[in-house]
């Protein structure tokens, strides 16, 4: 069996011990000018000095190439993020706080497993320059992924606020500085869903969905394109349908039109009744006609 044998130590006395002590080694050479400056630093950190429970974290530092400043590059330690590293098979957090949240600990994390809504990941410290990207690869459960920031930090949403993405959404964050987060990259791909159908003021039957897609622009954006025909059996004046995720507000960007009897079309206005359906009613009659081929076209973006 090996043994393992102390060759050298290094050790840093204090009485006054406090978390976040740090002791460092740097790596000085001279620059074009004849200067001596920092290039390299690694750098010990005591996160935790309480007896029997002690946590420390090791830090690589290099200088810029910009100002010259010394900037984290890599960050070892329990739940420290590591700078191109990636990490898949990632189960989110169960229980929807931010304390049960599942650390993340890589550049690019991939959220394989997120069984409730609003399960959680929770992100690295904010450090400027630092980027971490994250793909809900989830599709198979289909539920929404709720991303809380480190303690303190913001990720765009306010300091200490959570963002919520779809399965099979991706998104990348940018860090500013030792606290803000941007949202630097999204993508979410179009997606289907299975419209319910009503109508106000007469019916509206044997109906046929040409198209139902959508899909997320940013975590807080939907952009929606919907095409269904059928008969109206007397002239309703509004044809509705279930959009697959709520707005927030009652006045929605979408354009619309009425598909009249005989193929004709009519511009219209679509608008969230705050409750289940999206109204769409033509601008330039009161009702639709009777007849075959009454229907909608609809597309456009909303908030969520």
């Amino acid at each position: 069996d090996g043994v393992t044998t102390e060759l050298l130590r290094l050790n840093r006395t204090s009485a006054t011990p406090a978390d976040n002590d740090s002791s460092s080694i740097f790596f000085y050479s001279e620059n074009d000018n004849n200067e001596q400056e920092d290039f390299a630093e690694i750098r010990q950190v005591s996160l935790d000095v309480s007896d029997g429970t002690e946590k420390g974290q090791l830090v690589f530092a290099v200088a810029d190439g910009v100002t010259g400043a010394l900037v984290d590059v890599a960050e070892f330690g329990p739940g420290k993020f590591i700078h191109g590293s990636t990490t898949t098979g990632i189960t989110a957090g169960t229980t929807q706080t931010y304390a049960g949240a599942t650390q993340l600990t890589a550049a690019f994390n991939s959220v394989d497993t997120c069984a409730n809504n609003d399960d959680g990941v929770r992100m690295p410290e904010a450090r400027a320059g630092r980027t971490c990207s994250l793909h809900h690869s989830d599709t198979l459960n289909d539920k929404t992924l709720k991303i809380y920031p480190f303690d303190g930090d913001d990720i765009g949403e306010g300091v200490d606020t959570a963002l919520s993405i779809r399965s099979d959404a991706y998104i990348q964050f940018l860090a500013l500085d030792a606290t803000t987060w941007i949202v630097a990259g999204f993508n979410h791909p179009w997606k289907t869903w299975s419209p319910s159908y009503s109508a106000n003021g007469g019916t509206w039957t044997s109906i046929t969905t040409s198209y139902a897609r959508y899909k997320y622009l940013d975590p807080h954006t939907v952009k929606l394109e919907l095409k269904a025909t059928g008969t109206a059996g007397s002239t309703p004046d509004t044809l509705s349908f279930t959009p697959p995720v709520n707005p927030v507000n009652t006045d929605v960007s979408f354009s619309n039109f009425a598909l009249m009897t005989g193929g004709a079309e009519r511009s219209g206005s679509a608008k969230w009744d705050g409750s289940t359906n999206i109204d769409c009613i033509h601008t330039h009659n009161t009702d639709w006609n009777d007849g075959d081929n009454s229907g909608i076209n609809v597309s456009g973006v909303y908030e969520v």
